[in-house]
C-alpha cells in the first residue's frame, strides 16, 4: 500500500471518493492505519492524512496505529493498563474506543462494563477535544444467520449503555476493575441498578426475545474460592480474569473457580436461567467450544441444593469448535457461529426452587492457558 504503485491506486480511489461524495456529506474521513505494515510509518502517514485534509475533511486514526497528525482525530482502543488516559492525556482531539467493542466481551456484561467506563477518562469531559465515544461491531467470524450478527453481540443494551455513560457522562467505578460488577451496596452498585431498571422498560417496551437478550442481573452475590482465597464478587457474569487481576491472582496458574450463592424464594416456584461456562469473542474462534452431549462447555458444573442442572437440550454438534489457540488467519475462523454456542441466546434452563433459600453451587475448570475465563448464572424472564 505504500509502494509507489499501492499510492498511485489509494489516490485513484481517493480522488474518486471525493468528488462524488462533498465533505458538506462527509466531514470526517477514516484512514484507519492498525494492523498493517508500513516501511516508512511517518511518511506514509503525514501523506494520507494530509490528503484528506486538502480534500476539506478531518482525518481520523487509529491510535495506537501510525504517528497522528495535529489535526487529525485520534480514535483510542488499546485496553492496555491506564492507555485510556494517556491516549486523553496527548495533544489534538479524540475519540473513546477503549470500551467499544461489541464482539470482544461477554454481551450480557457489556452493558455495566460500558456502564462502569470513565468516558473519554474524565470526569467532565472537555468535548473541545474529548469528541465522544464509538461502539464498534466487527461481525469477524462467520454466523449460520447474519439476521442474529446484533443479537449474538449484544448490540441493543450494548448501545443504551453506551448512550447512558457518554451522553451523560458521569465517572466510572474507580474502586475496581471495569469488568467486575460494584456491590449493589455502594453508590456506583444503586446507579447500576437504576441504570437497569430504564434499560428493563426499553426492552419490555420496544423488543422481542428475537432482538435482545439481556435482563437485569447485577444483584447477585457470590462467594468465590479462587487461588487459595475466598472472594466476593457480584453480577450474573463473572469475568474470573478481571477477578484474578484485581486480587494478584495469576489466572493461568488456576485449576477452578469455585462459586456460591443463594437464592430466596418466598414460595416453591420454578425459574429460567441462562447458564454458561465459556464466552468466546465473536471476533476469534478461541474458546472450549459447545459441551458434550449431556454436559456443558468447559465441562463446568451447576448444582442447586445438591441437584446437578445438566443442559435441558441435546447439542446440534457435541464436543465441536474446541480450539485452545487463537483462530485469526486460520481456517477455523471462517466456521460459522450457530445459536447454540452463546449462553445467552440458547434456551434458558428451567430450575425448582422451594421456598426460603437456595444454595447454587458453580465450579467452572480453567481450561486452557490465556483462555477467556468466566461464567455466567442469570435468572431471566425472558424467554
Amino acid at each position: 500500500m505504500d509502494s509507489e504503485d499501492g499510492k498511485k491506486v489509494l489516490l485513484e480511489c481517493l480522488d474518486e471518493f471525493f468528488s462524488e461524495i462533498p465533505a458538506s456529506l462527509c466531514p470526517y474521513f477514516h484512514v484507519g492505519s492498525d494492523e498493517i505494515h508500513i516501511a516508512d510509518p511517518n511518511g506514509f502517514a503525514t501523506w494520507i492524512q494530509t490528503l484528506v485534509k486538502d480534500s476539506g475533511r478531518i482525518p481520523m486514526a487509529w491510535d495506537p496505529g501510525l504517528p497522528t497528525l495535529p489535526f487529525t482525530v485520534r480514535q483510542g482502543w488499546n485496553e492496555a493498563s491506564a492507555a485510556n488516559t494517556g491516549a486523553s492525556e496527548k495533544s489534538g482531539r479524540y475519540v473513546d474506543s477503549f470500551v467499544g467493542y461489541l464482539n470482544y466481551y461477554d454481551p450480557v456484561m457489556f452493558a455495566m462494563r460500558a456502564f462502569q467506563h470513565k468516558a473519554a477518562a474524565q470526569e467532565n469531559p472537555d468535548t473541545t477535544r474529548a469528541l465522544g465515544g464509538i461502539l464498534c461491531l466487527w461481525n469477524d467470524v462467520r454466523v449460520v444467520e447474519k439476521k442474529n450478527i446484533a443479537m449474538h453481540n449484544g448490540m441493543i443494551q450494548g448501545m443504551m449503555a453506551f448512550s447512558e455513560r457518554f451522553w451523560r457522562g458521569g465517572s466510572g467505578n474507580a474502586e475496581s476493575d471495569e469488568s467486575l460488577y460494584p456491590d449493589p451496596a455502594s453508590e456506583q452498585g444503586r446507579a447500576l441498578a437504576e441504570m437497569e431498571q430504564r434499560m428493563m422498560a426499553h426492552r419490555n417496551r420496544y423488543y422481542t426475545p428475537d432482538d435482545i437478550r439481556w435482563t437485569a442481573n447485577a444483584s447477585l452475590s457470590w462467594t468465590i474460592a479462587l487461588g487459595g482465597r475466598e472472594l466476593t464478587a457480584w453480577g450474573g457474569a463473572i469475568d474470573l480474569d478481571a477477578l484474578c487481576r484485581v486480587n494478584g491472582i495469576v489466572a493461568d496458574e488456576q485449576e477452578q473457580a469455585i462459586a456460591e450463592t443463594i437464592l430466596t424464594v418466598d414460595n416453591d416456584t420454578t425459574v429460567r436461567v441462562w447458564i454458561g461456562f465459556d464466552t468466546p469473542a465473536r471476533s476469534d474462534r478461541m474458546s472450549t467450544g459447545i459441551g458434550e452431549q449431556g454436559a456443558w462447555e468447559n465441562k463446568g458444573r451447576c448444582f442447586v441444593n445438591g441437584i446437578e442442572i445438566l443442559p435441558q437440550v441435546s447439542w446440534n454438534e457435541p464436543g465441536a469448535y474446541n480450539y485452545p489457540f487463537h483462530t485469526w488467519h486460520k481456517a477455523q475462523e471462517e466456521e460459522p457461529y450457530s445459536n447454540e454456542q452463546f449462553y445467552w441466546v440458547r434456551p434458558a434452563v428451567s430450575i425448582k426452587l422451594k421456598k426460603g433459600d437456595n444454595h447454587v453451587k458453580i465450579v467452572n475448570p480453567h481450561g486452557f492457558k490465556g483462555q477467556r475465563w468466566s461464567f455466567a448464572f442469570i435468572p431471566t424472564d425472558w424467554e
